[in-house]
């Protein structure tokens, strides 16, 4: 007669059985009913994606889609459910990107493949982060479909992303200048995007003031009377430019001293 304990063993197994069968039975029957399409897992479901329009391939700078991209919260593994007449998955292709840097990505090599029917897979890929990143996938050869998932909050990851001042003032304008392209009612982004377009005049002015410093040093070091005048009349020249260009610079009064200094001794 079995113990108690081989009994109670032998329940459980029983029990984990019937509940592993039954959710093998449920996501069947979630795929088997499918249209044809792409979709992304997630806890509550399948979430269908819709193809980028105009897109072939991955080379290209997805910046101006991500605010249409769908959202999904992923751990380690991302898994597309793809159906597609004659869709194999070994045409297929894929990449993590982030949404700091949309143009270019790591490469993702399915980590499980699953056929479910004919034209129909379960692709598992495993994510090394999904901080601030987004998938990009292309089902395959002479096929104009690629499709993108948010792995994150999209608009909150790039609200932090480009708050902050450390960043490239060039790089983050181009990126964001590519965002709001895709989002131009967003007036948040719009606004985010402005302010790094300003930080770009702001580097400007400063460049350009450190090279008016510069030509007036080259001023003051000449020795001889001609290289005197060239250096003072670059200043001057350069110094106007400023003034028109930056008005409101933070060096605006020290340019126009500078610009003062010149004008004197080129008219003695």
């Amino acid at each position: 007669m079995p113990s108690l304990h081989s009994t109670l063993m032998a329940l459980r197994r029983a029990t984990l059985m019937f509940v592993l069968g039954l959710c093998a039975t449920i996501a069947n029957a979630d795929t088997e009913t499918l249209s044809q399409g792409v979709y992304v897992k997630t806890p509550e479901g399948l979430i269908p994606v819709r193809p980028i329009g105009g897109i072939n391939g991955l080379n290209y700078d997805f910046g101006r889609f991500l605010m249409h991209m769908p959202q999904v919260e992923a751990n380690r593994t991302v898994e597309f459910i793809v159906y597609q007449s004659d869709f194999s998955p070994y045409w297929s292709d894929a990449e993590l990107r982030s949404i700091k840097s949309p143009a270019a990505g790591q490469r993702l090599m399915p980590a499980h493949i699953d056929k479910l029917a004919d034209g129909k897979y379960l692709l598992q890929y495993e994510i090394s982060s999904h901080a601030h990143t987004f998938v990009v996938l292309d089902t395959g050869c002479c096929r104009s479909n690629v499709f993108g998932v948010s792995l994150t909050d999209t608009k909150a990851s790039i609200k932090e992303i480009y708050s902050d001042e450390s960043l490239n003032p060039v790089s983050a304008e181009h990126t964001l200048a590519s965002i709001v392209r895709g989002a131009p009612e967003d007036a948040e982004l719009s606004s985010l995007h402005a302010q790094w377009q300003k930080r770009i005049v702001i580097q400007e002015a400063r460049e350009h003031f450190e090279h008016i410093s510069y030509l007036w040093q080259q001023y003051e070091e000449a020795e001889d009377p001609v290289t005197k005048v060239e250096s003072l009349q670059a200043v001057k020249q350069s110094a106007q430019q400023y003034v028109i260009q930056y008005p409101d610079g933070a060096n605006a009064e020290e340019v126009t001293e500078f610009l003062s200094s010149a004008q004197v001794r080129l008219d003695i």
